[in-house]
This record gives C-alpha cells, sequence and structure tokens, in this order.
C-alpha cells in the first residue's frame, strides 16, 4: 500500500513532469538533429541530478520541520509545567523567595 503512494506522489509531483517534459523536449530535438547523442545524454543526467537533489532537499527539509516542531511542543509543554510550578507556589521558590 505504500509503494502505491509513493507512485501517487510520484505522479502528481510537478518535478517529476518537468523532468518528462525536458526528456521529452530533448528526445525530439535529438530525432529532429538539434542535439547530438552526446548532448541528450549530457542533459538527461543533469535532468535526473538536478531532480535527485531536489527530491533529497525537500525530505531534508521537511524531515527538519517534524524535529523542529517535535522541539517546539517540548518546549511549549516545559513553559506549561513551569508556570503551573510558578502558579502553585505563589509565586516563590523553595526557599520562599519571590522567582
Amino acid at each position: 500500500m505504500q509503494n502505491r503512494s509513493k507512485w501517487d506522489d510520484l505522479v502528481r509531483s510537478r518535478k517529476f513532469w518537468a523532468m518528462m517534459l525536458v526528456t521529452l523536449m530533448s528526445l525530439g530535438l535529438y530525432v529532429m538533429d538539434e542535439l547530438s547523442a552526446r548532448e541528450v545524454a549530457d542533459l538527461a543526467g543533469l535532468v535526473v541530478g538536478i531532480y535527485m537533489g531536489s527530491v533529497a532537499v525537500e525530505d531534508g527539509l521537511s524531515q527538519a520541520m517534524r524535529v523542529w516542531l517535535r522541539n517546539q511542543e517540548a518546549s511549549r509543554e516545559a513553559s506549561r509545567d513551569l508556570l503551573r510550578a510558578v502558579v502553585r507556589d505563589g509565586g516563590r521558590d523553595e526557599e520562599g523567595g519571590l522567582l
């Protein structure tokens, strides 16, 4: 089931369709003798590299965002706990002084 989701994501990806468009255009230019086989191969390598790099950056950023959000929630919870303790203790520390 997870593989199907990955395929669905791939087919809906604008990056994927942009890569396919560039690939088809380069093949069309090759057929019309506007590009050599070497230029098509170079272009294909460049397109695949850009696609893979952009997917890696996107995955890395989404993972960083998840970690950041998790840390934000933990920080918020710690702040709530501190506020509850201050309210509960009347704003005084363990020795009776003001916080």
